[in-house]
């Protein structure tokens, strides 16, 4: 197969293990209270039926790009209703003076939701997040997600699009940490009943994609990628109209970041892949052999828990396995190219990777009567041998990953899975 028809999707992935800072909130309530009225009144709710452009509103859409070219998306009125529709319950209670003043929002619980078709239902659990409230953190969080929402209002009346981490950088002494703004704002999407895209806010790009095919995008632009080499970054998903891959025999999706899990513009992209074709390319993952790895493999096949309410329209239920397994563990080139002594990414597990996989058990993909018996079994070994093994020891091998890949194609039909 000439290398130049083969889209290897290499990708990076984005760390969902970021720990919450320690939250140091102001003590002062009088300063809090009067922090709160000053963000709710800088919402504008007579703007949502205004969508002329102005000086105000030309304003935010510089203070939102770093470059001549802000990305636009004409926002959804609804949406801006049910932001402004908090924020005027908000204002309301201020004027009445109100004791405790609420934000409802809406979560999804921790339980054993692994499943190809995990039930919404059970999931929703509705909770108001009070100020002052009982603690300076909810009364921190409290106004966490009122500027949040500030900023989310400000993006949709100018029908600006921004980024999470856009977001972050417009009051970072008060949100302390990315990952608070991203729990947030994906819980503010959960909220309201729609995918974060209707928001106006995207995640900073981090996948990409090289191979041959053409993309061409709502507004009439186009973008080609021509050869193994010309790799691209994968954005702009949601304004993709089409991908021309009639010259894709495979796609090979590969983990790049060892702890580290796919973002939604990539999880998009490959499921955009796996439709535009009929019969659409095989498409194959190529992991770590460990918890991680098979978790990853997981998430773009079937989701994942904190964008459960997105799940359909970003999952690929037919990626399949290509490695590493355990029987790539036991192969005579694999022992040959390992017999030095150094054995380069072959490790032990650690306790945290001995937790993950018996919690992965646990969930109803790897049960004793799950879809997934393969992804269990090889759960057992790895706990069995207390062993782990990172895709860099294939580089070790005589003609590295790119042999061992063809190898593997070469063998037959990878099975689902």
């Amino acid at each position: 197969m000439a290398p130049d028809k083969v889209p290897n999707m290499d990708l990076t992935l984005e760390d969902s293990e970021m720990q919450e800072p320690e939250i140091k909130p102001p003590k002062n309530r009088r300063h809090r209270r009067r922090l709160v009225r000053e963000q709710a009144e800088s919402v504008d709710v007579s703007q949502a039926s205004n969508q002329t452009t102005s000086i105000r509103e030309t304003v935010r859409l510089n203070s939102y790009s770093s470059d001549c070219s802000p990305r636009r998306r004409m926002a959804d009125p609804s949406t801006i209703g049910k932001v402004e529709s908090i924020v005027s319950q908000i204002n309301q209670s201020l004027l009445d003076q109100d004791d405790c003043i609420s934000i409802p929002l809406r979560m999804k619980r921790r339980a054993n939701i692994a499943s190809p078709q995990p039930s919404a239902r059970s999931l929703n659990e509705n909770y108001q997040l009070s100020f002052p409230g009982n603690t300076p953190e909810e009364a921190w969080r409290f106004t966490v997600v009122l500027r949040i929402l500030e900023l989310i209002h400000e993006a949709l009346v100018a029908n600006l699009i921004i980024s999470k981490r856009n977001i972050y950088y417009k009051d970072p002494e008060l949100f302390r940490s990315q990952s608070i703004v991203d729990r947030y704002i994906d819980i503010l999407a959960y909220t309201f009943g729609i995918q974060r895209a209707a928001l106006n806010v995207t995640a900073t790009a981090k996948g990409l994609v090289a191979g041959t095919f053409k993309i061409r995008y709502y507004d009439g632009s186009s973008s080609a990628c021509e050869g193994a080499k010309d790799a691209v970054v994968i954005d702009r998903v949601d304004e993709i109209g089409s991908i021309d891959i009639s010259n894709v025999d495979w796609v090979l999706v590969v983990e790049k970041e060892a702890k580290g899990y796919p973002d939604i513009s990539t999880r998009a992209f490959l499921r955009l892949l796996s439709i535009s074709a009929h019969p659409p390319p095989p498409i194959y993952a190529l992991v770590d052999f460990d918890p991680d790895g098979i978790a990853i493999m997981s998430i773009y096949k079937y989701g994942s828990f904190t964008l459960s309410h997105e799940n359909a329209n970003i999952r690929t239920p037919t990626v399949r396995w290509l490695g590493i397994k355990s029987k790539d563990l036991v192969s005579d080139e694999f022992n040959a190219a390992s017999d030095d002594g150094d054995r380069k990414g072959l490790l032990s597990m650690s306790t945290r990777d001995r937790k993950k996989a018996a919690q992965m058990l646990g969930k109803a993909v790897y049960d004793e009567d799950g879809v997934e018996q393969e992804w269990r079994r090889e759960l057992q070994v790895m706990l069995m041998l207390n062993l782990k093994v990172e895709m860099e020891i294939l580089s070790e091998r005589e003609g590295g990953v790119e042999r061992w890949v063809e190898q593997r194609l070469c063998e037959g039909p990878v099975r689902s899975g």
